[in-house]
């Protein structure tokens, strides 16, 4: 098995089309992840001052208190773990052609 494929997709719409024509490719679908990077209940941290008034929590709005730096949130990931070579040169070749039609929403991440 070759190496595991990641790139951070900034839309949500590009990140839809671009497993779709991975799946359409041939790959197959538990070979191809797409999650999103923002839970759409919030950061895990002080969820519990939801409602509080900004005085109550002494002078800071929602953004300051639920989003923290690095947070990204549209965001998805994509994943996909190829079987073999051609299925990974498949791959590369469909992310590729999405990346240079549009080459600010997609971001390759090294794989640990």
């Amino acid at each position: 098995m070759s190496n595991p494929i990641v790139h951070v997709i900034q839309d949500f719409a590009i990140a839809e089309q671009l497993r779709a024509d991975l799946l359409a490719a041939g790959l197959p679908q538990d070979s191809v992840a797409l999650s999103p990077i923002g839970d759409e209940a919030g950061p895990g941290q002080s969820n519990f001052t939801v409602g509080d008034s900004p005085a109550a929590k002494g002078g800071t709005d929602y953004n300051d208190v639920y989003r923290p730096e690095g947070d990204i949130h549209g965001a998805c990931i994509l994943r996909v773990l190829a079987e073999d070579v051609r299925q990974e040169e498949l791959a590369r070749a469909i992310i590729e052609r999405h990346r240079t039609a549009a080459p600010h929403a997609l971001r390759e991440q090294r794989a640990p």
